[in-house]
């Protein structure tokens, strides 16, 4: 079982208006992509590693790997949308401020996810 588009669309939703009431700016536009790892190997050397199967390109793309349990990459995406507004706002990758705001975020995002009928 993976995401749906609204999943997606929903997660992200609720961490760019989290990031942004706390003063911390999104890149817009930006684009969320499950891909293979064999996909992921042809286009690596032009992304940024967050952690192991998370990468985004500063431009405004990240790429969780496909392979993950459907509750992983949400932790994945959550992470990579605010590596992407920390590389915007701050020029380079705090990773323990990533890790520490994802792992607050990550149960209200799954409350917003599956409490609410959309």
């Amino acid at each position: 079982m993976s995401l749906s588009k609204n999943e997606i669309q929903r997660i992200c939703s609720y961490v760019n208006n989290y990031l942004l009431a706390h003063g911390i700016n999104v890149p817009y536009p930006y684009k969320v992509s499950l891909m293979s790892i064999k996909d992921i190997e042809m286009i690596k050397e032009d992304l940024t590693e967050v952690e192991e199967g998370l990468y985004i390109d500063h431009k405004g793309l990240i790429i969780v790997r496909n392979d993950y349990l459907p509750n992983v990459v949400i932790e994945k995406i959550i992470k990579g949308i605010i590596a992407l507004a920390v590389v915007h706002s701050y020029g380079k990758i705090l990773y323990g401020f990533i890790e520490k705001l994802a792992n607050e975020l990550y149960d209200r995002v799954l409350v917003f996810l599956y409490s609410q009928k959309s």
